[in-house]
Formats: C-alpha cells, sequence, structure tokens
C-alpha cells in the first residue's frame, strides 16, 4: 500500500521491523494445522523454484524492487489458477489481521475502537 509506510528510511525500517513482529505474534495465536499450512507456504514462498512456479519471481524477494514484488503479488492475485488466488489471499488475510488487531494502528485509521457494552 503505496504511503502506508514513513518515508525516512529508519523509520520506514523500524515500522517493517514492528510490523513482522505482528505478523509472528498474529500466527503463534493461529491454530497449530493452520500455522503449519502457513509455514509451508512460506517455505515454498521462500525456496527458488517455489517462487518462481508461484510468483514468477527469478529473484529472492530481499533482492527484489518494490516493483517486483508488486508484480508478483498482482500475479497471485490476478491468477485463473486457484492456488495461487489462494496464496495471495493468505498473506494478504495474515497481513491484514495482524495490523488492523494492534491498537497502535488503530488512531492512524481513523477508529476509536471497539465499544463497550
Amino acid at each position: 500500500m503505496q504511503g502506508a509506510l514513513p518515508s525516512d528510511p529508519q523509520l520506514q525500517a523500524l515500522a517493517l521491523q514492528t510490523h513482522l513482529e505482528r505478523i509472528e505474534e498474529t500466527i503463534r495465536g493461529l491454530p497449530r494445522p493452520l500455522q503449519d499450512e502457513l509455514a509451508l507456504l512460506l517455505r515454498i514462498l521462500n525456496s527458488p523454484p517455489g517462487r518462481m512456479a508461484l510468483t514468477g519471481l527469478a529473484q529472492p524477494w530481499q533482492k527484489a524492487s518494490s516493483t517486483d514484488v508488486q508484480a508478483a503479488l498482482q500475479m497471485l492475485r490476478l491468477s485463473s489458477l486457484d492456488l495461487r488466488v489462494q496464496t495471495y489471499q493468505a498473506l494478504r488475510d495474515i497481513t491484514y489481521a495482524s495490523f488492523f488487531a494492534d491498537r497502535s494502528t488503530w488512531a492512524a485509521l481513523g477508529y476509536a475502537g471497539p465499544v463497550e457494552l
């Protein structure tokens, strides 16, 4: 999402690290079978053959440009193959769940939090 990260490189690195920690925390909260499936998916996406087959991305994620990563994610999202679309949806859902569940992000979203009953 363009504009979601601070423009300052140090603040951007901190925001990304914090988000990765939130993702890990979210994953730890999932039932064990889902954790195992997600771990398998991430291993496949991290392996050169798996990454290339699913996303078309030849270089490792860390070395890919933002444009290349966006193109790989779009390829997953818009694919006619259910496996690719499901891969995109899993990555999107775990990212969204970890972001929106964190109270520190609510103010930026204009969300005051749950209403007490």
